[in-house]
């Protein structure tokens, strides 16, 4: 079949065409913007084909790129092929959908998130390939893409073309929803993809029908103008966009069929008949899922959870919810609860979940109503062991160029029994994600002779990250290129020096070199001479001095917890610190990874009052960001013997500064305009229950909520009454008061928040 070749010298994107074996899901090769709304799920919207290596994939939800492991693609139609080793995953922004829809708004544009897939292994011309991608994948709101779509793994198939770029199988179409489809969530968009360009697309897309209920919808009601993208091959109603003044859902309890025009080629003549789906939507509406993981309590034979219930649940009429284990934190997740569960906690037997003790799982939540089942939470996992490097792991540096250079690294390990992948760093920023079976990654797009820092971690399945990861720093090569010498006779030869000592030895027709193994923070000085045969050489040649850059100050050193995790009293104080002078601390308490646009600034003690996982990282101007600081807690069940004092602070009254509580009842004192330098800050403290052993007041200094000071007063608080610390201030610095017991004095020591 050539009718791809008949379309070529009408459409000027036809390079990524593919044929799709699907089962009742719609994709797109391009990007779309459907979901304005922050709180809403994404949907998977479609791929592309990009060359014998990469292919993409689409979702219509800001940062829902899908990791590595939440890819599969396997050899033929189905998972029962072979499957292709995925090197990496790569966020490649977004792409636009044809624009100018006059009813989408002003902007007209319609867009998505688009992810570069790399595999390790070539697609071959000519065969059929199967490409899975994770129901769990999330947007930048949390929630996972499988919300509105029954949480079904996303599939495609698609043809890779021949050595003749033709393709070798029926025009089809495949929609979403699936004709014939019930239960279809309000959020869901109407959609349908074909397998190759389509060259009456025009024709196609303004001739598409929708009805309700038998009815004929006009655009603007319920959802905007059908759009088609720049490949001719994919077409759906926007239901949001940029610049839309409208959010649209669809009715519920209602039937809707679309009518899709027949698709021709290029002579008028029917490559596929005029094609009606049918779906029915749901009663109720679906609710967004759950944006945090479950909270997981285990023991050698029991699992006990909780978790956070849905804050608009009754606008949803939630029943209940329902539980999920794997032991892979993508794939095969099994419900462990017979029945959805009302409340929000859930205690069984491993034995009565299916479980092995032996073995770690990631568990999961969904939420359920009579509309259906939300998207899957983010898991918790019963693994808490990092991956281990060995004392001798390090990177080295091969193939150096001027623009580019290959990194290596030895594999790290890990209890669980492999790694999942690595991240590669390029001066403390996170430059890519690849496999745990690939140890060598080339970097490309480097400027020459520029000074790059590289640092790589290593993650498990459990996504526990190393900090402690192997660096080096590299220079990439330095280009030297010159102008041809003359002679009566002719040039035979030309000598490069560097520094005065002869470098290298050139024949002479080469008028170039590339100078490798510079060192940082060095002025090089680069001379060429030119020969001919009879061993006359010129003196006068032309010459060059550069000045590499200056040597990499390094990482910050990634912040310490005290305690460090595992399981503490309700009301445990966490305190950050790190040794790399002014730095600022940045944490989360979801368990992601922090970063400096999207994180808290640390400014002084975490309070554990629930299961949490704490992770930091230290930042500081013209150093590359520390790794990333782990450390887990769960609450103890029983404390045994111990008795947790209560006790109230009252700071004395002083014109330097202002009284006042946080809404969790800690005194802050914020210094008044008019007073800087050195102030004493003074509390009265007193014993409501009584607390065996020393007590300390800690004294925090806030500025511009960056954390300047720690200060702290040990004393038995049941006898002593007054505790004081001074500081170096300026108006607006804000200090804290705790009281604690002491850490410090004992192994083992947990600090833990006493004041009332």
């Amino acid at each position: 079949m050539t009718r791809l070749k008949d379309l070529l010298k009408y459409l000027t994107i036809l390079a990524i065409t593919m044929v799709l074996v699907m089962s009742g899901i719609i994709f797109q090769d391009n990007a779309q913007a459907l979901n304005g709304p922050g709180n809403k799920a994404g949907n998977f919207l479609g791929y592309a084909y990009v060359d014998s290596h990469n292919i993409k994939v689409f979702t219509d939800k800001g940062n829902a790129n899908p990791l590595p492991g939440q890819v599969k693609i396997f050899e033929g139609v189905g998972p029962d092929g072979n499957q292709v080793a995925i090197e990496s995953t790569i966020d490649d922004g977004k792409l636009n959908f044809i624009t100018g829809i006059s009813d989408l708004g002003s902007s007209g544009s319609i867009e998505a998130t688009s992810t570069i897939i790399r595999t390790k292994d070539a697609f071959q011309p000519g065969n059929i390939y199967t490409v899975w991608v994770s129901s769990t994948v999330k947007g930048n709101n949390g929630i996972t893409i499988g919300n509105y779509f029954f949480n079904q793994n996303s599939q495609f198939s698609f043809e890779v073309p021949d050595s003749d770029g033709n393709y070798h199988a029926p025009v089809t179409i495949a929609s979403r929803p699936e004709n014939g489809t019930n239960m279809v969530p309000w959020e869901g968009n109407i959609a349908f993809t074909v397998n190759q360009a389509v060259y009456n697309h025009e024709e196609v897309r303004s001739g598409l029908v929708i009805r309700k209920n038998g009815d004929v919808l006009a655009p603007g009601t319920e959802m905007y103008s059908p759009v088609v993208n720049y490949g001719h091959n994919s077409f759906f109603f926007p239901m949001n966009g940029s610049g839309a003044a409208t959010s649209y859902n669809l009715s519920p309890d209602a039937d809707y069929s679309l009518t899709i025009p027949p698709i021709k080629d290029t002579s008028g003549s029917e490559l596929l008949a005029e094609q009606t789906i049918a779906f029915h939507t749901t009663g109720i509406d679906l609710p967004p899922g759950p944006k945090s993981a479950p909270r997981l309590t285990l023991n050698s034979e029991s699992l006990s959870f909780e978790w956070d219930s849905l804050t608009d649940a009754s606008n949803f009429n939630i029943s209940g919810y329902n539980l999920y284990a794997s032991r892979d934190p993508y794939w095969s997740l099994v419900k462990i609860n017979a029945e959805p569960i009302t409340g929000n906690a859930y205690t069984t037997t491993l034995a009565a979940a299916g479980l092995d003790a032996a073995n770690s799982y990631y568990f999961r939540y969904t939420a359920v109503n009579a509309g259906g089942e939300t998207g899957f939470s983010p898991y918790v996992s019963s693994d808490a062991n990092l991956p281990i490097w060995g004392e001798q792991s390090a990177v080295t540096v091969s193939n150096i160029s001027k623009d580019s250079l290959t990194l290596s690294w030895p594999a790290a390990t890990d209890n669980s029994g492999a790694i999942s992948s690595y991240q590669i760093y390029l001066n403390g920023t996170l430059l890519d994600n690849v496999t745990g079976n690939i140890l060598t990654y080339k970097v490309t797009g480097l400027n020459k002779n520029t000074q790059y820092n590289f640092k790589i971690e290593a993650g498990d399945a459990a996504e526990n990250w190393t900090s402690n990861g192997p660096s080096i720093t590299a220079l990439t090569a330095l280009p030297l290129v010159w102008d041809a010498a003359t002679d009566n006779i002719a040039v035979t030869k030309y000598k490069l020096y560097q520094d005065n000592q002869v470098l290298v030895e050139l024949d002479g027709n080469t008028t170039s070199y590339t100078v490798g193994g510079l060192t940082s923070g060095i002025s090089y000085n680069f001379k060429v001479e030119a020969g001919d045969a009879a061993g006359n050489w010129s003196s006068n040649g032309p010459t060059l001095t550069v000045s590499t850059a200056a040597p990499d100050p390094g990482s910050a050193v990634p912040p310490s917890a005290s305690p460090d995790g595992g399981a503490v009293v309700n009301g445990t104080l966490v305190i950050l610190t790190t040794s790399t002078q002014d730095a600022i601390i940045y944490y989360t308490l979801d368990g992601s990874n922090p970063s400096v646009d999207t994180s808290t600034a640390y400014t002084g003690p975490i309070t554990i009052n629930e299961p949490l996982t704490v992770k930091a990282i230290a930042v500081k101007p013209g150093m590359s960001n520390s790794g990333v600081m782990t450390a887990a807690y769960t609450i103890k069940t029983d404390p045994g013997n111990s008795v947790i004092g209560v006790y109230t602070v009252t700071p004395a009254d002083h014109p330097s500064y202002t009284n006042a509580k946080t809404a969790d009842g800690i005194d802050i004192l914020t210094v008044n305009s008019g007073f800087t330098g050195n102030q004493d800050f003074t509390v009265t403290v007193s014993s409501v229950i009584a607390h065996q052993g020393s007590e300390k007041a800690v004294f925090v200094q806030i500025r511009n909520d960056v954390q300047l000071n720690l200060n702290t007063a040990a004393a038995d608080f049941d006898t002593v009454n007054t505790a004081s610390a001074s500081f170096d201030v300026q108006p607006g610095d804000i200090v804290k008061v705790y009281i604690v017991d002491d850490l410090y004095t004992t192994t083992g020591n947990i600090a833990t928040v006493l004041e009332q």
